[in-house]
Order: C-alpha cells, then sequence, then structure tokens
C-alpha cells in the first residue's frame, strides 16, 4: 500500500512518533532508540526506586545544560539513585553498563538520561499513562485494591 500524504502531513505525522538522537558519550556516537517492550520491562524494574525524584530529576532534563544551582540537585541524585540511573542508561543504549558506570564523561551521561526520556516520552505519558490509568479504574470498579476496614467485632456493650 502506497502512502498518499503529502511530505509536509509526513513531516507532521513524523513529530509525533519517536525519534531516534545521536549524541557523543564517551567520545563516541550512540544513538538513542525508541524502546523496545524488554527494555522498559527491564528498565522499569531499574527504576521503580528512582519514581520518587522524577519531579527533581525533569528540571535537569528540561534544561540540557548543568547551571551552577543544578550540581548539587545532581550530586544529591546520583547519590540516591546513581546505580539504577545507570543501569537504565546501560540497557536503553546497549552500552556496557562497565562503560557507563566507568565513564568520566558526566554531561555525555546527562545527556543520554535526557534523550533517553525524549526520545520515550510517546510512549511513557500517551501510551503507558492511559492503560495504567485504565486498569486502577477496572480494578477499583472491581473492588480489587485497597478497601476499607471494619471491626472483627460489635463494641462492646455496659
Amino acid at each position: 500500500m502506497t502512502s498518499t500524504a503529502t511530505p509536509a502531513e509526513d513531516d507532521t505525522a513524523a513529530a509525533f512518533i519517536p525519534q531516534a538522537q545521536e549524541l557523543m558519550f564517551n567520545g563516541k556516537p550512540i544513538a538513542v532508540q525508541p524502546l523496545c517492550v524488554l527494555q522498559v520491562i527491564q528498565i522499569s524494574r531499574s527504576l521503580k526506586q528512582v519514581l520518587p525524584a522524577l519531579d527533581r530529576i525533569a528540571p535537569l532534563l528540561q534544561q540540557g545544560e548543568l547551571e551552577g544551582e543544578d550540581l548539587g540537585l545532581l550530586v544529591q541524585l546520583l547519590a540516591d539513585y546513581g546505580e539504577p540511573l545507570t543501569e537504565a542508561v546501560a540497557i536503553a543504549t546497549g552500552l556496557p553498563l562497565q562503560d557507563v558506570q566507568g565513564s568520566r564523561d558526566m554531561s555525555g551521561l546527562i545527556g543520554l538520561i535526557a534523550a533517553i526520556v525524549r526520545v520515550n516520552t510517546d510512549f511513557f505519558v500517551q501510551q503507558a499513562a492511559p492503560h495504567l490509568a485504565g486498569l486502577r479504574n477496572a480494578a477499583a470498579a472491581n473492588g480489587a485494591g485497597p478497601t476499607p476496614s471494619t471491626p472483627l467485632s460489635a463494641p462492646a456493650t455496659a
């Protein structure tokens, strides 16, 4: 089947499809691709403990460059979540974990994390989030999940 879309329509559609990004890390070009299902599973396992800090990480990823006030935040995030963040980068890029963790390219590491988020925003925001919300709603409708506790016996009367 051939496409009947005009070049402008193709460009518009491409804006919504995750695009690979290439950047330098340890002096080598690294292509950051949209994640496959297995990578999402593996990264989710690694980043489960990082979820509470995502609101602190977001400003670093949006700016693209670190400024003076970001240094303290970066040090705190790496101290608290460095291993799972580097594991996620290794999984997403296919780089050996030792290469990521042994790197001195801190700017490149932050760039990789930001690129992984940017390239996969569509998956996390538009694909996964609505399905997770639907699962939560279905569980609540079926009576699954937390329920209020009730007393085991009636209160004593005197």
